[in-house]
C-alpha cells in the first residue's frame, strides 16, 4: 500500500531579483527601456511533473546534485509547502529532519526546545513528559540540557533534533543529509535507529550525496536532475545510471585542482589517468591494470623528497593510500615523469578521487597537492568498497567464492 503518493507535481519558485524596493526603482523599471522585469522570465521550476509512489515499510533514497530539488521535495512531503501543480497524499504521522535544529529558538535551553519541537511534531504535553529522559539519553546531552542552544555545536543540535524525531514514533521518517553532521559514533547510532525503524515496518525517506549508504539502506531510489525525474526503480539501477552522468560529466570536464601554488620546491604537473590500453580518461574500469602518471618538477635531489597518494571514495573513505621517498628509485634530481601503476583497480562503481602530494623527506607538511577525480564502472555493484576473494569452510567441506566480476 502506498502512504506517500506523488501526482504529477511541479514547483514553481518566482524570483525576487529586480523587484524595485523602493519609489525610484519602479520609475527607472517603468520609464527606462530594457529595465522592466519580466514575471514569467523570474520564474524557477524546482519540480517538473514528478510521479512516483512510496511503499508501506519501504526505505526510499532520493539522490541527485545541489539544486536538483530533493529538498524541495521533501518540504512538499512533510507539509512545509504546497505543490504549485499536481497531487500530493501521504497517509501516517510524519518526523522530519530537513535542517539543523530547523524549529529550535536560540535562546530558550535544549529543555525548552524539546518541548516546542516535540509539540510542533505532533507529541502531547504528557507524551514529552514520558518521552523525555530517553530523548535526553539518546542525545547525550544531560549536562547541557538546559543551557541555551545557541550555545550548542553544530552536532548537538543535529543529536537533539535526530533523537527528538525519533521519539515521535512515527510512521514516516523524512532524513536530509543532517546526519553527516554528528561523530563516527553518533552516525552509528542514528543508522541503528534507522535499521530498527525499518524492521518496525516504518516508512523512510532517505536523501544523501553519499551514495555507499543510499545503496546500504535503500531498497528504491529516484534521480533527479533540475527537477526532472531522470530515473526510478531499484536503488542499484538508479545509482548505475547517476553514475553514469556524473562520470560523463568528469570525462567532458577534466581537471586538476591546485590546492596551494607552489612555493618552488616542488611542483606536480599534468596529472592523469591512464586505462589498461594508454588511454588518457576520467571513467576507469573496477578491475585490471591503470596508471596514474604526472611530471615532477623540482630543483631538489631524490633525498630531500617523498610522494604520498592517496585514493578516496566520494564519502571520504579512503581506499588506498602509500608513501615513497624518491631516494627508493636512485639518487639524481627529482625532476622526471612519474608512474603509479596498480595491477587490479578492484574498486566498485562509484566517485574516487586521487590525492597526490609532495613532501619533505620524512616530514607531514606538502609542498604541493593535486586532486584527480574519476569514476569508476564496476560489474561490481554491491555495498563495501572493494569485492575481495574468500574462503568459507564448514569441517571438513570447503568452498571458495570467486568474487563477482
Amino acid at each position: 500500500m502506498a502512504v506517500i503518493q506523488i501526482a504529477n507535481v511541479w514547483k514553481r519558485f518566482d524570483s525576487h531579483a529586480g523587484r524595485p524596493r523602493t519609489l525610484k526603482e519602479a520609475l527607472v523599471q517603468t520609464f527606462v527601456p530594457g529595465r522592466r522585469i519580466n514575471a514569467a522570465d523570474s520564474a524557477f521550476w524546482a519540480l517538473k511533473d514528478v510521479s512516483f509512489d512510496i511503499e508501506q515499510g519501504e526505505t526510499f533514497g532520493i539522490i541527485g546534485s545541489n539544486g536538483s530539488g530533493k529538498s524541495t521535495l521533501l518540504k512538499l512531503i512533510t507539509g512545509i509547502s504546497k505543490p504549485t501543480r499536481g497531487g500530493m497524499g501521504v497517509k501516517g504521522r510524519v518526523s522530519a529532519l530537513l535542517e539543523l535544529g530547523a524549529g529550535f529558538h536560540p535562546d530558550f535551553s535544549g529543555r525548552e526546545n524539546t518541548y516546542l519541537n516535540g509539540a510542533i511534531l505532533g507529541l502531547s504535553r504528557r507524551e514529552i513528559d514520558r518521552q523525555f529522559d530517553s530523548i535526553v539519553a539518546f542525545a547525550e546531552l544531560e549536562s547541557f540540557i538546559d543551557n541555551p542552544v545557541k550555545t550548542y555545536s553544530s552536532g548537538m543540535y543535529m543529536r537533539l533534533a535526530f533523537s527528538i524525531a525519533i521519539h515521535v514514533d512515527p510512521d514516516i521518517l523524512v532524513i536530509d543529509e543532517v546526519l553527516a553532521v554528528g561523530d563516527a559514533a553518533f552516525q552509528q547510532k542514528c543508522f541503528d535507529q534507522i535499521h530498527r525503524f525499518k524492521h518496525q515496518g516504518k516508512t523512510i525517506v532517505f536523501v544523501s550525496h553519499v551514495l555507499p549508504t543510499v545503496q546500504g539502506l535503500c531498497q528504491r531510489a529516484a534521480w533527479l536532475d533540475k527537477g526532472d525525474l531522470r530515473a526510478l526503480g531499484k536503488t542499484d539501477t538508479v545509482l548505475e545510471f547517476y553514475s553514469q552522468q556524473v562520470a560523463a560529466a568528469i570525462e567532458k570536464n577534466k581537471q586538476q585542482y591546485d590546492v596551494l601554488v607552489p612555493d618552488g620546491r616542488a611542483a606536480i604537473k599534468n596529472l592523469r589517468a591512464l586505462d589498461a590500453h594508454g588511454t588518457d580518461c576520467g571513467i576507469l574500469p573496477g578491475h585490471g591494470p591503470i596508471s596514474f602518471e604526472f611530471d615532477l618538477e623540482s630543483p631538489l635531489s631524490c633525498h630531500e623528497l617523498d610522494i604520498r597518494a592517496q585514493i578516496v571514495r566520494a564519502d571520504g573513505i579512503c581506499c588506498y593510500e602509500q608513501r615513497v621517498a624518491l631516494s627508493d628509485f636512485g639518487d639524481g634530481a627529482a625532476n622526471g615523469p612519474i608512474t603509479l601503476q596498480l595491477a587490479d583497480l578492484r574498486l566498485g562503481t562509484g566517485m574516487f578521487s586521487l590525492h597526490l602530494a609532495v613532501l619533505p623527506h620524512g616530514e607531514e607538511s606538502w609542498v604541493d597537492e593535486k586532486f584527480f577525480n574519476f569514476a569508476v564502472e564496476s560489474t561490481y555493484h554491491g555495498p563495501g568498497i572493494a569485492p575481495l576473494d574468500a574462503t568459507w569452510s564448514r569441517q571438513t567441506h570447503r568452498a571458495v567464492v570467486k568474487p563477482p566480476f
